[in-house]
């Protein structure tokens, strides 16, 4: 591990100890326990008329180390479900594809995370 890429993993750490939330991630109806960081984005999309249209999504920055299914790492899935407790509701966002980018992608050049892409589907 070079200079960098440790620096990069420090950098990554301690955005999770600053800003992560605990949240449940729901994987092939296996549930997750781990550390995020949400970020609102705006991304473009093209809407049925075929005009971009700008749709408010959520980003999931997910430790890789701490997504695992029985200690094995694994990559997120389009339909992942995320569920975070924020001012006393339980919110549900899934991993889906927004505009024509993947529903993941690694977060930085040496996969210390992930970026998943949401929507928010149900708020209780």
């Amino acid at each position: 591990m070079n200079a960098i890429e440790k620096a990069v993993a420090r950098l990554s750490a301690t955005v999770q100890r600053a800003a992560g939330l605990a949240v449940q991630y729901y994987q092939d109806g296996l549930l997750i326990e781990l550390t995020a960081v949400m970020a609102d984005v705006d991304a473009e999309v093209v809407g049925p008329d075929g005009f971009p249209v700008v749709a408010r999504a959520t980003d999931f920055l997910i430790p890789c180390a701490e997504l695992l299914v029985g200690g094995e790492p694994v990559e997120p899935k389009a339909g992942d479900q995320v569920r975070v407790q924020r001012g006393g509701k339980l919110e549900t966002y899934e991993a889906m594809r927004l505009g024509g980018d993947s529903h993941f992608e690694p977060a930085d050049p040496y996969s210390n995370q992930w970026r998943v892409h949401t929507k928010r589907v149900s708020v209780q």
